[in-house]
């Protein structure tokens, strides 16, 4: 997995680069756009068309039986029966592109989260730092301490959850340069990530946790470098706040745009790739 997320956040970063001077929102259009033209050849070349054609055929005309016989009950019922009958066959053929998109669409998701769910910090901002023990090394190192960069300071004292087996720590940004918090754990040491940037350089990359070695914790957040399964740590997160992306007006979350663009744009392809969905 350390490999995959290795090479999706370099397609990522490379792709976000090209487009270098794009306002966030436009950027994640021309990568959202760019996604539905890859699903829409995708399906294309692993569904049975000649199916899916003729299936689509039969729901369009049990629709228009629907309309014409509305007032047979017997007629139109036996239309809606057959309409959903071929609505799951039409699902059915759709089964093949969606296993083969999962995994890569999965991944890139994930990466694209790390730069669009999370805004850095900046000077005078404020953030939670939970450190997730795990249950068998909180009596050894429930007392750990943070070992902080200029760049930051530790505000409280730490806060301890026995029940979550987590040690809970407020920061304050001092300067606008990416920092780490390190700890150490006996002749181990794990450092992590601290997204800091100035005003102006707001959008990059953001990664809140540095995850345990469960696949799902990984999948998640992919930026650094998984906890073992022999750490006496189940994760660290640094809890930053929730980015904004405006569209036409409203706060629209990051992956419904990148839904609603990617689905539009396979649509209007659709013409161009002839292919049936």
């Amino acid at each position: 997995m350390n490999a995959l997320n290795a090479f999706f956040r370099e397609l990522t970063h490379l792709t976000l680069s090209l487009l270098d001077g794009w306002s966030p929102l436009m950027r994640i259009v021309v990568v959202s756009t760019l996604l539905g033209i890859v699903m829409a050849i995708v399906f294309r070349f692993t569904t049975n068309q000649r199916k899916l054609c003729r299936v689509a055929e039969l729901c369009r005309a049990e629709v228009l039986a629907i309309k014409l016989f509305k007032d047979d009950p017997r007629v139109m019922f036996r239309s809606i029966g057959q309409l959903l009958r071929n609505t799951a066959q039409r699902l059915w053929y759709s089964l093949p592109p969606m296993f083969v998109m999962l995994i890569p669409f999965a991944f890139l998701l994930s990466h694209l989260a790390v730069w669009y769910e999370y805004r850095p910090l900046t000077v005078g901002d404020t953030a939670i730092v939970e450190l997730q023990l795990s249950d068998s090394a909180w009596e050894q190192y429930q007392e750990v301490s943070p070992q902080v960069p200029v760049q930051l300071t530790v505000e409280t004292s730490p806060l301890r959850d026995p029940e979550a087996k987590s040690i809970f720590w407020r920061i304050r940004v001092n300067q606008a340069t990416p920092a780490k918090i390190h700890w150490q754990f006996g002749a181990d040491s794990v450092d992590k990530e601290v997204a800091v940037a100035s005003e102006s350089q707001m959008f990059c990359p953001v990664s809140v946790r540095l995850p345990g070695p469960g696949w799902w914790d990984r999948l998640l957040h992919p930026v650094e470098q998984t906890l073992g399964a022999g750490s006496p740590l189940r994760g660290i997160t640094v809890h930053h706040q929730q980015r904004d992306v405006p569209l036409f007006g409203w706060n629209v979350p990051w992956w419904a745009t990148v839904l609603i663009v990617s689905t539009v744009a396979a649509l209007v392809v659709r013409p161009l790739v002839k292919v049936q969905f």
